[in-house]
């Protein structure tokens, strides 16, 4: 897991196997899983609540990645009202993270993006918003 730390470049947008996690789902983590539009190779994806990810706001507030791309393509929405405090781009109205992952065998970089937290009284979800291939610009 690691942090975004250049402007990137959206090149191609990955499904993994599962992308909404509930309630005891998320015990004691969320896994699933994506297939490298590198090489094939299958990647495993954890996301342990409240120790995996970083803040979101660190990518658009530093400028790697463009509000009107993250916009146009969908990886987050504008907050509501209600939701504001969480960030100004979020995953269903919840905090939302992200994490860059490089592929187990040929090391292609993975950006993952989601939310995580109570959308409604005791209901907690975790929604993988968007897997994407990307490459760093220097």
């Amino acid at each position: 897991m690691n942090k975004i730390e250049k402007n990137i470049k959206l090149l191609k947008e990955i499904t993994p196997t599962k992308d909404e996690f509930i309630n005891e789902e998320l015990r004691p983590s969320v896994k699933t899983s994506f297939n490298c539009c590198n090489c094939s190779a299958n990647n495993e994806i954890e996301i342990t609540p409240y120790q995996t990810g970083f803040p979101f706001f660190q990518v658009y507030k530093n400028n790697f990645l463009s509000v009107k791309s993250i916009l146009n393509n969908k990886i987050a929405s504008c907050s509501s009202s209600w939701a504001s405090h969480f960030g100004e781009y979020l995953v269903y109205d919840l905090p939302t993270l992200y994490f860059m992952k490089k592929c187990d065998t040929c090391n292609e970089k993975f950006l993952i993006v989601f939310g995580y937290g109570e959308s409604q009284p005791s209901k907690w979800v975790c929604k993988i918003s968007s897997i994407w291939q990307i490459e760093e610009i220097d």
